[in-house]
């Protein structure tokens, strides 16, 4: 729902949310970032124009310490409205960070912070009135570090969308988490509002940031429906720390009597994409099990044709993977190995397994 409903008829009808930036997306992209506030904004349906009134330029450089701005909407699906209309202007309080950029006109336009159009605060990223001592920026720390920290405890003190910390920490391309990252979603998963550190545990998982596996683990075994789905998908999909320690947690947790189906299920996924030699006795003692899904994942993180994309360095697995081939060229068995593979019959394999070496093949499967 939008935060501002006093822009008449188009802010009732236009409240879903299409395509958002990211943080250093618009950062990288600006022509100028300031800080500064709105008092009035006057608006056509078509688009908006304002003035900001500049506290601080963060980046670039402009003219005046009053910006005048105008910005189009843009809505979902490409609709237009009818209009212009006779303007309207309203009272406004509007403070954060603006990402301005120039037009061949006297004005700027900026680069919004979501694509819902007719909404204000969709305009700029706000800032809290004071920033608390945990969000506090490093000594020399980069612009962007400080534009996240600055941006991530206003959503913590609004305390409505935990969701809203993705558009602030996520990187195109997606980047291991960076020792800020890391502050904030240690911050995250310690707010007790609805939703956050579910949230920070699903984006800890993501970003591979230290002590992901340990706050999962602590969410115990019954993750809310509303976010285990989230969660199940950024530990299936994107988890891939090759760490033995965080490897050794995660089948512990995989392992695990209390722990979700989904969640096992996810784990299992991820063991066999991280493929390391932590992981490998739990891979091969689901050879013997009962689950289909869990036995299939077992199979393809013992395929040759991943063994064959590691380094051939001596020792028996080598002599194994050979051996496999063999086999299922005799077989006809192209895509799975032999049913009497085993824990046992493996360790040979395992014992020689480098510690900590990944395949060729990172992702998924």
């Amino acid at each position: 729902m939008l935060r501002f409903m006093g822009f008449g008829a188009f802010a009732a009808v236009l409240c879903w949310p299409v395509a958002a930036a990211t943080l250093s997306g618009a950062l990288g992209s600006a022509d100028a970032v300031v800080l500064g506030n709105v008092a009035t904004l006057t608006d056509n349906i078509t688009g908006a124009s304002f003035t900001i009134n500049v506290e601080t330029v963060l980046k670039g450089s402009v003219s005046s310490t009053a910006i005048q701005v105008a910005h189009p909407w843009h809505y979902p699906g490409g609709l237009a409205l009818a209009g212009p209309i006779s303007p309207s202007t309203f009272a406004v309080s509007l403070h954060g960070i603006w990402f301005l950029r120039r037009t061949a006109t006297s004005a700027w336009d900026l680069i919004p912070r979501s694509g819902i159009g007719g909404d204000p605060y969709q305009l700029f990223w706000s800032t809290p009135a004071a920033l608390p001592a945990a969000y506090a920026p490093a000594f020399g720390a980069s612009l962007l570090d400080t534009l996240m920290l600055q941006a991530a405890a206003d959503v913590e003190a609004a305390a409505i969308n935990p969701q809203d910390i993705r558009g602030i920490i996520d990187t195109y391309p997606p980047a291991p988490a960076s020792p800020v990252v890391q502050t904030i979603l240690a911050r995250w998963v310690a707010v007790p509002a609805p939703g956050f550190r579910e949230v920070g545990v699903a984006c800890m998982l993501e970003t591979g940031a230290p002590g992901a596996i340990t706050q999962l683990a602590q969410l115990g075994p019954s993750i809310s429906a509303q976010w285990a789905s989230m969660i199940a998908t950024a530990l299936e999909q994107f988890f891939r720390d090759t760490t033995p320690s965080s490897v050794t947690q995660l089948v512990q947790y995989a392992s695990a009597s209390t722990t979700a189906a989904a969640m096992r299920k996810a784990a299992v996924r991820a063991l066999a994409a991280i493929h390391t030699k932590e992981a490998l006795p739990f891979l091969a003692s689901l050879l013997s099990g009962s689950d289909p899904y869990e036995q299939g994942r077992a199979y393809m993180a013992w395929e040759p044709s991943r063994m064959d994309a590691r380094p051939r360095r001596p020792g028996t697995w080598y002599r194994w993977a050979i051996s496999v081939s063999r086999t299922r060229a005799s077989s006809k068995q192209p895509t799975r190995l032999p049913t009497s593979l085993s824990e046992a019959s493996l360790q040979p394999v395992i014992r020689c397994w480098p510690s900590g070496l990944l395949s060729g093949r990172t992702g998924g499967r």
